[in-house]
């Protein structure tokens, strides 16, 4: 998770965040009762455009890394990986300034769908 954390680091930082901040720095003028606000709402709109666009191609960086180490990694039960990948997932979330507890509803989620399917999703 790290490794892949570190492929998009700079993008996300500098492309996506910023993207953001702007796309959240426009929400007063495009939401104000203003003459402007019609037009701040429209660039607000490319903006969010933008930002989901930047996404995107952060999503594809992460697949190319992934595709060319997939062969390589170990496998595991389905329910070990889900319950592994969470946990390193919150691990990653703590040490950057999330919440470091890992939710309990969400493991449970997240192995009912993979132990009972999609008929027992819902807990």
């Amino acid at each position: 998770v790290w490794q892949a954390a570190g492929v998009v680091r700079d993008w996300h930082e500098n492309v996506v965040g910023a993207l953001r901040a702007a796309r959240r720095g426009l929400k007063p003028f495009a939401t104000g009762p203003s003459p402007t606000a019609s037009g701040a709402e429209t660039l607000r709109n490319d903006v969010k455009a933008a930002e989901r666009e930047a996404e995107r191609l952060e999503q594809m960086m992460l697949e190319r890394w992934c595709l060319e180490r997939v062969d390589s990694w170990p496998r595991a039960e389905p329910i070990a990986a889900i319950a592994a990948n969470i946990r390193a997932l919150f691990a990653v979330r703590a040490v950057s300034g999330g919440h470091p507890d890992l939710p309990d509803r969400l493991m449970a989620s997240a192995l009912a769908a993979v132990h009972f399917g999609p008929a027992q999703r819902r807990l």
